[in-house]
């Protein structure tokens, strides 16, 4: 050991030796090492601070003291503020009493409680997101990533709807659909997605798992396939194909485990089908799978134009033969979202130029071509440009009257008393659906 990482005095005695040194120089070196009790103690030989923090006792001054005290509070807040932020994703409310809405901020995805509180983007650094939709499990959001402010494609995205991990890309470079509604669905169970993207010009449908993976297609490219809709025991597909002439437009079923394609339009062009360039067909919607006058049947929703120059119509449609338009509703406006129906599918919702209609779906089939029961009330002009169900299937919910930059929810018991949420949004937005696997 060197004399400079010694004591002096201890030093002293042991260059110059008991027989060399001064008498009591044994005696100096003890007392000066019982100056330090066990270190680290409160006794600082004076090397071991500057000498502006230490006191004529070798111990540290008032300023070093107060140093160590707000270092170590500053340790403590530290480590509360990390232990708070690490916490933040479970901090949104979740069940009746806390009800969270997805939507598009700017370019952003943001999840916030129904008075606007919790507010938090999820879509971390992804540009220009929209068109957020929860898993059925109310776990996860998919949203749309364009390339451009503006776009209506881009690719699949999947974020937890708490932004506790990076949004993932599973659509894997395939490039979504353009259109002004969402290109995807979520199945059942919420463990994949089907979404309609284009590969070699067109547009085809493929099936990816929520957690990422290789897409697969299910449909063969030789006609263009989008607005996909997933039933919700998983078993089929419903979606809009049109062929290359932009003539021939139908609403087709796949199983997406089989691969085998069905015609819901089958002998009827004019109920699941349109040859004209002015008709239209929107998304297809499923309800109810089994009907108690048509065991095995399935229905569909949607909202059909034939063309030449007629108006568009809301069908329900359960695939066992012609179906009529659904009487006293007007004219359907949102053409490309479909015609949506309650959590219980037993009632269907619908804009059109006279405002929000509600239609009351009849399971025993009164009549083959009027699957509704009574007359279609006329809630008035109370959501504008996209209609959706709350959870609950109390309440309708959507953009707001003449701007829609806003989400209003409509009691149904109530109309009157629609209330329009804080939060500023563009295009249409998600209610958390809350299940007894997304609860925390």
């Amino acid at each position: 050991m060197t004399a400079d990482r010694m004591d002096p005095r201890i030093f002293g005695y042991l260059n110059e030796g008991p027989e060399v040194g001064p008498a009591d120089g044994f005696d100096r070196a003890i007392a000066a090492v019982e100056l330090v009790d066990q270190r680290p103690g409160w006794t600082f030989p004076q090397r071991w601070l500057p000498s502006p923090f230490v006191g004529p006792d070798g111990r540290p001054s008032t300023v070093a003291r107060l140093g160590i005290l707000v270092a170590l509070m500053l340790l403590t807040l530290l480590a509360l503020a990390v232990a708070f932020g690490g916490s933040q994703p479970n901090q949104l409310p979740v069940g009746p009493s806390g009800d969270v809405f997805a939507y598009q901020d700017g370019d952003s995805i943001a999840v916030a409680s129904r008075d606007g509180s919790g507010k938090r983007i999820v879509s971390g650094t992804v540009p220009f997101a929209r068109t957020p939709v929860f898993s059925p499990d109310g776990t996860f959001i998919a949203f749309t990533a364009p390339a451009a402010q503006g776009s209506q494609d881009g690719l699949l995205m999947v974020v937890p709807f708490d932004g506790s991990a990076p949004p993932l890309n599973v659509s894997q470079g395939l490039i979504l659909t353009p259109s002004d509604t969402n290109q995807f669905s979520w199945s059942g169970d919420s463990t994949r997605l089907v979404f309609s993207a284009r590969k070699d010009g067109a547009a085809q449908l493929f099936i990816v798992a929520a957690g990422g993976g290789s897409p697969e297609p299910i449909t063969d490219g030789s006609v263009s396939a989008d607005l996909p809709d997933w039933s919700a025991d998983g078993t089929l597909i419903a979606y809009r194909r049109r062929n290359a002439d932009g003539l021939h437009t139908d609403i087709r079923q796949i199983h997406p485990d089989a691969g085998v394609v069905d015609n819901l339009g089958a002998g009827d062009v004019l109920r699941a089908g349109i040859v004209a360039a002015d008709g239209s067909i929107s998304r297809p919607l499923w309800g109810p799978k089994s009907l108690p006058a048509y065991v095995g049947t399935t229905v569909l929703s949607y909202a059909l134009n034939v063309g030449f120059g007629s108006d568009t119509a809301a069908y329900l449609d359960t695939g066992t033969g012609p179906q009529q338009p659904l009487p006293d509703t007007g004219v359907v406006s949102n053409t490309e979202q479909g015609i949506p129906w309650s959590p219980d599918q037993s009632l269907v919702a619908m804009l059109t130029d006279g405002g929000v209609v509600v239609a009351e779906f009849d399971s025993g089939f009164n009549a083959p071509s009027h699957p509704y029961k009574g007359d279609a009330p006329h809630l008035g002009k109370v959501i504008d440009c996209w209609v959706a169900w709350s959870p609950d299937g109390q309440s309708l919910y959507g953009g707001s009257p003449g701007s829609c930059d806003h989400i209003v929810v409509v009691p149904l018991a109530d109309p009157s008393s629609a209330q329009t949420l804080p939060m500023t949004i563009t295009g249409a937005a998600g209610w958390r659906p809350v299940s007894e696997g997304s609860q925390p």
